[in-house]
């Protein structure tokens, strides 16, 4: 059988259909997803250590929340 992500319209409209947030009726695809913006999160985080401007530290600081949710989520599930 074939398997496909279905497009947001069609999440949503499951959510609407069986009262289920689409992150739990897709948890699966969401914790992939949330992996790999943790990962390129550290990354960017990597790339902007060193730099000292004030907008930089607001995105510095952006970007540490991104990596940590991972780990937030599965202390809160």
């Amino acid at each position: 059988m074939f398997q496909r992500v279905p497009d947001l319209k069609t999440a949503l409209t499951l959510q609407a259909v069986f009262g289920t947030p689409v992150v739990e009726l897709f948890a699966g695809i969401y914790e992939q997803i949330e992996k790999e913006t943790a990962k390129r999160a550290r990354i960017l985080l990597e790339r902007e250590e060193g730099t000292a401007s004030g907008r930089r530290n607001s995105r510095k600081d952006l970007l540490r929340a991104i990596v940590i949710t991972p780990d937030i989520n599965k202390e809160n599930p």
